[in-house]
């Protein structure tokens, strides 16, 4: 019988702590400045995309670590929008 948080698992919430917290400094700046010039439209719709697709994967498998981070992910990144969309 495997153990209920394998070291697969652990990697997998290792993954999710680290690619959210990426996105934090970014937030924390452009709240800071009210600047949100420099993002990328593009970009931040396209990595929008990429957790919303990710979560469905994270269901269709299940995987609650792939689920949580992408779910937290797109959160984030629709904050960041937000904030281009209101400071430009």
């Amino acid at each position: 019988m495997p153990d209920a948080f394998s070291a697969t698992e652990l990697f997998g919430w290792l993954a999710t702590l680290t690619s959210v917290s990426a996105l934090l400094p970014q937030i924390w700046k452009t709240w800071r400045t009210r600047s949100a010039r420099d993002l990328s439209l593009l970009w931040l719709s396209m990595a929008l995309l990429g957790t919303l697709f990710w979560t469905a994967y994270g269901l269709l498998l299940p995987a609650t670590a792939v689920i949580w981070s992408n779910l937290v992910g797109s959160l984030l990144l629709i904050g960041l929008l937000i904030m281009k969309w209101r400071f430009g």
